[in-house]
């Protein structure tokens, strides 16, 4: 009997669970929502309050803000974070809501300083050129890096990235990592980056028919390799219309340099002018290495400092200044010419550039994207005092005026005199 009476408590239990275990596995699946919930709404609270605490630790050590706008930890897939440096706020905006967003700020955001641009940002921040607002871009993707690397040596403060402290130290960045772009040089480098990744693609076909020169006799091979030639072209000519619809005065610059009948040296062109944009010329010369030895710019092994440059506008300054002054790259002779030619290339494009900027009245305009100096910088360098030394040092081309030598005793030298 007692063994039966286990027998269907077992039973009655097997039911019970079997009828109760939908219901309980819901509430539980509910249970965990909310604690995931409250975990995350609690993590993102403190990482708030750790990222706040980092802005407080950067000024007690000296360091000052030196954007007075928005700066934003942009991102498509997960939502942006907005930082206001005035007030000392951190915002969290949803994707699609970046654009309401600053706009119902009102005055308060008149610019925004972002780390990069993607192609998957690209369309947010032309809505926000178009709407009026600022948008600055640091010049090179690894500042945060650096300035976090710095942080640790000088101060023995590391920051750990995230999203939140990479919307605080974007804050910190100098001015003169910063370039301004409009929605026009946003627009143009959309199709910048079309064409390079089909100029790419081109480059490694042509490579890979010539390390295997057997690949030319069979006929799906070329005639694929004749569909990238064309897809290549194709898109340096919609490159060089969208930049001439914006920039029309370009064509001037294809004339000079003789590339006028080219798209391949014409879509070259344009991606130097555009990655002039918010650069000086010694930094310009520096982002494409210009002027460096080849060991510089080589990658080592050996963990020595390499210097940091632009391969893809070193190879459009390497293949624009073949086609302009009409070098090959198998003879000697013309192999020691292109570093010199490079640098005269890249100094016509500069001061063609500068040229254009200046409006009518001798000032500078917003020409190419790019402002000139403010009404205070103007009054500093009208204020500077004039540079002394010889005049070769101060750049000067005019010539020294030679005093008359000292005569020797006993020779007489005679004037002419007209009355």
């Amino acid at each position: 009997m007692k063994a039966e009476k286990v027998v269907l408590e077992t039973k009655k239990a097997k039911k019970s669970r079997t009828t109760k275990r939908p219901e309980t596995v819901r509430s539980q699946e509910k249970n965990r929502e909310v604690v995931e919930k409250t975990e995350a709404i609690a993590r993102k609270s403190n990482v708030k309050k750790r990222a706040l605490e980092i802005y407080h630790q950067l000024q007690q050590l000296g360091l000052k803000p030196f954007f007075d706008g928005a700066t934003i930890d942009l991102h498509r897939e997960r939502p942006s974070i907005v930082f206001f440096p005035k007030t000392e706020t951190i915002v969290e905006v949803e994707n699609g809501q970046l654009l309401d967003f600053l706009k119902g700020q009102g005055r308060e955001v008149q610019r925004i300083l972002i780390d990069a641009q993607f192609p998957s940002n690209a369309e947010v921040l032309s809505e926000i050129s178009k709407a009026g607002i600022e948008i600055y871009l640091l010049k090179r993707t690894t500042t945060l890096s650096a300035f976090r690397k710095s942080l640790e040596n000088k101060h023995k403060l590391t920051i750990p990235k995230n999203d939140y402290n990479d919307a605080i130290l974007l804050a910190f960045v100098k001015p003169k990592f910063w370039k301004q772009v409009d929605w026009r040089y946003i627009e143009c480098w959309n199709y910048m980056a079309l064409w390079r990744d089909a100029d790419k693609e081109f480059r490694r076909f042509d490579n890979r028919i010539k390390t295997y020169p057997k690949l030319r006799q069979d006929e799906d091979v070329m005639s694929q390799f004749e569909e990238v030639q064309v897809r290549r072209e194709n898109a340096a000519i919609r490159f060089i219309q969208v930049v001439q619809s914006f920039y029309p005065e370009v064509g001037d610059l294809f004339q000079r340099l003789g590339i006028e009948k080219d798209p391949v040296a014409k879509a070259y062109c344009c991606e130097i002018i555009l990655e002039m944009q918010g650069y000086r010329f010694k930094w310009f010369l520096k982002k494409a290495g210009i002027g460096f030895p080849l060991p510089m710019l080589l990658k080592s092994r050996q963990g020595r400092k390499v210097y940091i440059y632009d391969k893809r506008l070193r190879h459009a300054l390497h293949q624009l200044t073949l086609k302009v002054y009409h070098l090959s790259l198998h003879d000697d002779a013309d192999k020691r010419k292109i570093p010199k030619k490079m640098f005269k290339l890249v100094k016509r494009i500069w001061n063609w550039w500068r040229r254009q900027r200046m409006t009518g009245d001798g000032r500078v305009g917003e020409a190419l994207g790019v402002a000139g100096p403010s009404q205070k910088e103007r009054v500093q360098n009208a204020l500077r005092p004039a540079r002394t030394g010889p005049l070769r040092k101060q750049g000067n081309s005019r010539k020294r005026r030679h005093l008359p030598r000292s005569q020797t005793p006993g020779r007489q030298v005679t004037s002419a005199t007209t009355c």
